[in-house]
């Protein structure tokens, strides 16, 4: 029998709400504390909300987005939960254990975390010890690999075996997992769930992954539907066996350095052009000149720096010049001009 067997939705997504419930018939209510964050409204997705409504509970609410925050206040209204408009960090002035200190609470009986990214980092970092944790994973990623992102700016969060391998070393244990969540508990109270199977492997659901797939050549096929599609290769660092593909989708990129980084990971060694060629738009001057120096010797990118150009139909020269030497050209976001060598 698994915890998910118990499972139902009230606020839940997933069947978490059950499976909370079930939890705390094993173990017992002790504080009637939870806190939840990213808590969003306070009621769609939540994993505290029926706790937080239920007689007795006090409840820490937590969402960084301004609007969901305006929400959650209007629906949390009245009731014992104290709304918090803040992100969470792993340390310092902003991390959960400063703001449990700022509220006096020692004693937790239930925490939800799920910032859509930063969850392992958090949890890493926490001293305060609930006794049942909630907490996202990635379930794109087998529970056979351990990987999470590498700093707390990243989107692609943690892997289930990740976070179980953190909960062993924070003397958690996994009594349950769900669509997207992994459940914890103290490892001192671990023992009441020996009815329950509790191996990551068998309760993983693996109609979620996806894999991608090669011919002989290197051509790339998906088998399955990645959970949130496929928008490029992932930006940030990764801690893991992962290895990151090539960004084959530039447009993606949001600054001169990432645009760079991506040309040069599909196409090789480029020409990079920076900002100090201030006369860059000047068809008569020295740019004219210096460009074809650099395409006559056929580089396979050549990438100009064209942010402190002010007025883009300045640039129109270029591709004039670039069409003779058998380049295309490209202009991503007034940032930089891309000139690609055709083929020949």
């Amino acid at each position: 029998m698994k915890l998910s067997d118990f499972g139902f939705n009230e606020y839940s997504q997933f069947g978490e709400d059950g499976m909370i419930d079930e939890a705390l018939k094993h173990i017992g209510v002790r504080s009637s504390r939870c806190v939840e964050f990213g808590a969003a409204d306070g009621l769609s997705c939540s994993n505290t909300a029926r706790l937080w409504q239920a007689s007795g509970w006090e409840a820490l609410l937590i969402e960084r987005d301004e609007e969901l925050s305006r929400i959650l206040d209007d629906n949390v209204g009245g009731k014992k939960a104290v709304t918090i408009h803040q992100t969470i960090e792993p340390t310092g002035a902003h991390s959960i254990d400063a703001l449990l200190t700022f509220h006096g609470w020692t004693d937790v009986d239930f925490m939800s975390i799920d910032v859509d990214g930063a969850d392992y980092l958090i949890w890493e970092q926490m001293t305060t010890r609930p006794r049942l944790i909630c907490i996202e994973y990635n379930p794109s990623v087998p529970p056979t690999a351990s990987l999470h992102q590498a700093d707390a700016q990243g989107t692609f969060g943690q892997s289930a075996l990740a976070l179980v391998e953190l909960g062993t070393r924070r003397g958690y244990e996994l009594i349950g997992l769900s669509h997207c969540n992994l459940v914890f508990v103290v490892v001192e109270e671990a023992e009441v769930f020996n009815d329950l199977e509790r191996d990551l492997n068998t309760l993983f659901d693996y109609s979620q992954l996806a894999y991608l797939v090669t011919d002989y050549l290197g051509h790339v096929a998906c088998l399955g539907t990645p959970p949130w599609g496929v928008a490029g290769p992932y930006l940030g660092d990764l801690v893991g066996p992962a290895h990151l593909l090539p960004r084959s989708v530039p447009e993606l990129a949001h600054s001169v350095d990432e645009l760079c980084q991506a040309y040069e990971a599909i196409y090789g060694r480029a020409v990079f052009i920076d900002p100090t060629w201030h006369n860059i738009a000047d068809l008569n001057g020295p740019a004219f000149a210096r460009l074809d120096d650099v395409l006559v010797l056929k580089p396979p990118i050549v990438l100009i720096d064209v942010r402190f150009v002010a007025e883009p139909d300045r640039l129109r020269w270029i591709p004039e010049v670039v069409k003779s030497r058998g380049y295309s050209y490209r202009l991503h976001d007034r940032l930089l001009v891309a000139l690609l060598r055709d083929a020949e």
